[in-house]
């Protein structure tokens, strides 16, 4: 085993050892017994591109370098549901995320929005607070609708 090797699954460990203890403080979040005295302040890194889009969640204060990648599920493209195409569905000005392969309203809403084009800015907002707001149900263990 190459030593680049060795790093690489050193890495995926750490990972998902950070990874599962997120998910289970959000388990433990849900329950009526907090496992936390005070609140707890997290960070959401969005990466927006062109086609595709993917977040992050870390706690902000954490004395460690934890990090949280998060999965579309069924709105992330197959096999690769960290990563989430950046397009928006409307329908009688109602503003939703498709699941991948849906057919959907609006898209190119970066380069829209860069170039300043009609109702770019309001679709680019609304794209971004559906992102928020899935991420948000996610870290409640709430069902995104």
């Amino acid at each position: 085993m190459t030593e680049r090797h060795k790093r690489r699954i050193e890495k995926y460990n750490k990972i998902q050892k950070i990874k599962d203890n997120i998910e289970s403080n959000v388990e433990d979040l849900n329950q009526d017994n907090p496992i936390f005295e005070e609140d707890i302040d997290l960070c959401i890194g969005l990466d927006i591109g062109t086609s595709t889009t993917k977040a992050v969640i870390k706690e902000v204060y954490a004395d460690y370098d934890s990090f949280y990648i998060v999965d579309f599920t069924d709105y992330g493209i197959e096999g690769q549901e960290y990563l989430i195409p950046t397009y928006l569905s409307e329908n009688e000005g109602i503003f939703s995320i498709p699941k991948y392969g849906e057919a959907y309203s609006h898209t190119n809403l970066k380069l829209r929005f860069i170039e300043e084009e009609d109702k770019a800015d309001l679709h680019f907002r609304a794209y971004i607070a559906l992102i928020i707001h899935y991420i948000k149900r996610l870290v409640l263990g709430e069902t995104w609708k």
